[in-house]
């Protein structure tokens, strides 16, 4: 018998917006570079900060995480990081 994961993913998995946000802080705290990209560009795919998916103390935990990645001169990184905090840049280049 399969069942829905809709129907029952609450009983499953009930801390599972913690759970979503420890994996994303996990990933970005990776020393792995291309896991640290990936997470980044599934933030800006799925976890809008001008959203309503987010509450401010999940904003917060995830500003702080991305923040600290700044310090690492990664140029991809900052990119991306930009990207999901001011959406995309328009002609000129400018946020």
């Amino acid at each position: 018998m399969v069942q829905e994961v809709g129907e029952d993913a609450n009983h499953n998995f009930p801390n599972k917006k913690t759970l979503v946000m420890n994996a994303i802080i996990s990933c970005l705290e990776e020393e792995n570079i291309y896991i640290k990209r990936n997470a980044l560009d599934f933030m800006y795919s799925h976890l809008n900060l001008k959203g309503v998916g987010l509450d401010t103390e999940e904003k917060t935990r995830l500003l702080k995480t991305v923040v600290r990645l700044l310090v690492k001169t990664e140029l991809s990184l900052c990119r991306r990081i930009y990207t999901w905090m001011f959406d995309k840049p328009d002609s000129d280049n400018k946020y």
